[in-house]
């Protein structure tokens, strides 16, 4: 494990309820290719901010790396309606991408 990993970890202890500090853990685990770990910490950034767009993205990417592929392809609708109701479409081409990737795994 990383040092910032363990970092994360230990700020956890102090504030459980931290949405920034799951959300940072999540993504260095992410990088570590830790998908179920990283999943459980940004679902808990979604109990906290459940309207945490980036996350519910990173949640998307989870599932699909885990190979629920329905679960993310749920996850990631949800995202894209959320995109396109808003003027922020920055992330509308990432999401587009794993889409279009859970379709090619699921044919």
């Amino acid at each position: 494990m990383t040092n910032r990993i363990e970092l994360f970890r230990e700020a956890l202890k102090s504030d459980p309820e931290n949405e920034l500090a799951h959300f940072s853990l999540a993504n260095e685990l992410l990088e570590q290719e830790l998908f179920s770990e990283a999943l459980d910490h940004y679902e808990k950034c979604l109990l906290i901010r459940p309207s945490w767009m980036r996350v519910f993205i990173q949640v998307g990417r989870c599932c699909y790396e885990l190979g629920d592929l329905e679960r993310a392809v749920d996850v990631l609708n949800q995202a894209k309606a959320a995109i396109l109701q808003s003027n922020d479409h920055e992330n509308l081409d990432e999401v587009n991408d794993l889409l279009s990737r859970c379709e090619e795994e699921g044919d």
